[in-house]
């Protein structure tokens, strides 16, 4: 019998020609289900599933899972992906670190838009507006607070001693070797410490809100905060009032608590936020790298279960 693999969730602008070849060689067959219904059904028979994260993995999902040797992600995270996963004792494979170049390069790309305020001068003129009178100070030599330093953490703050920026650390999992010459500190110290916070921490139950009201409190007045991994981690009510009342100088997001943003945003549109589609993992080379990794790890999946 041919294994299965089905795509829970599949993003409308993937054609997964890539991942049906290489499955394809690998002697496996790819569904990819034309609705929400069509993929419900698919699951409960297929040996892996594929999910992007377009749909919440639910536990609903999990349970009528009947011949899966496990779920392989299109993302380098799977906090979309239901805990009782884990309980079933069903294998999970990210594609973490497909995007590591991208995701890293939009963390020092809107760090530089933010500190220069270019998109606010973009939209000031030559008016002598406010943005374009405000002052900015030099960044050679100031602070930014990489908060996780994983992959993504590390080569931010690679980038930015380049650009002669001072990094340093948080991450609760890492030893000070692992990230040298980048010191690690505590959240707190980082944050009273740090000109501009750059978060690249994953989403878990220990990190919703992890920026919340005390500790934007601690952060140096006019702080930037760039956040490239999960929106989940800064609590939007919080930090829309930092702004407003100026601890927060420039937020810099490119993922969000609710995406796409609800109507009626209140980040959207302020002359002190900068905000991306959650578009940093974007190239057309990383996208090529994800198609390839989420199939050889559906086959990987596949052989270590002895079906491929």
């Amino acid at each position: 019998m041919t294994p299965w693999v089905v795509v829970y969730d599949p993003l409308p602008h993937f054609t997964y020609l890539e991942e049906r070849a290489l499955l394809a060689a690998g002697g496996a067959e790819l569904f990819v289900p034309a609705s929400e219904a069509d993929a419900r059904a698919a699951i409960v028979g297929a040996d892996v599933v594929v999910v992007t994260g377009r749909r919440p993995f639910t536990a609903g999902a999990v349970a009528s899972l009947t011949r899966c040797v496990g779920v392989q992600t299109s993302s380098t995270g799977a906090d979309y992906v239901d805990p009782s996963l884990h309980e079933r004792g069903i294998p999970l494979r990210t594609a973490a670190g497909y995007c590591t170049e991208e995701v890293s390069d939009h963390a020092i790309a809107l760090l530089l838009a933010a500190w220069r305020r270019i998109p606010m001068l973009d939209r000031a003129g030559w008016t002598g507006s406010d943005a374009v009178t405000a002052p900015v100070r030099r960044l050679r030599g100031r602070v930014v607070g990489i908060v996780g330093m994983g992959r993504i953490g590390r080569l931010v703050a690679a980038k930015a001693r380049g650009i002669g920026l001072e990094p340093v650390g948080h991450d609760p999992f890492l030893r000070a070797a692992q990230v040298a010459p980048t010191p690690l500190l505590e959240l707190d110290e980082l944050l009273a410490t740090a000109d501009v916070v750059v978060l690249c921490a994953p989403a878990t139950p220990g990190t919703r809100h992890l920026i919340d009201a005390r500790r934007l409190a601690l952060t140096r007045p006019g702080v930037i905060l760039v956040n490239v991994s999960r929106g989940a981690l800064v609590d939007e009510a919080a930090l829309l009032a930092a702004l407003d009342s100026g601890r927060v100088a420039v937020a810099a997001l490119d993922v969000r608590e609710v995406e796409p943003p609800r109507p009626g945003d209140p980040l959207a549109g302020r002359p002190d936020t900068i905000l991306t589609p959650h578009a940093a993992a974007t190239s057309v080379e990383s996208v090529a790298e994800l198609h390839e990794v989420t199939a050889r790890g559906a086959l990987d999946l596949l052989r270590a279960a002895g079906r491929g």
